[in-house]
């Protein structure tokens, strides 16, 4: 079995290391994410919406769903 997701796997970006949410706004639909390495940002984008493409670490997500509490990804290929 291996250890990495693969395409169409989903990640919930609730608090994990070096990633996390700058802002979560269910009424307009949007969301602000960021990615951080050793303390150092990498990668931010603000005002994704619902099918938003996003990248990190070369990986294409697509954003598949904004809650309260998190924004979830989908992995778009292997």
């Amino acid at each position: 079995m291996s250890r990495y997701r693969v395409a169409g796997s989903a990640l919930a970006l609730l608090a994990p290391a070096g990633c996390g949410t700058s802002y979560l706004d269910t009424d307009a639909g949007t969301a602000g994410i960021a990615a951080n390495c050793a303390a150092v940002p990498v990668v931010a984008y603000e005002d994704v919406r619902v099918g938003d493409p996003v990248e990190f670490a070369g990986v294409p997500f697509k954003v598949s769903q904004i809650t309260e509490r998190a924004v979830r990804l989908t992995r778009t290929s292997a």
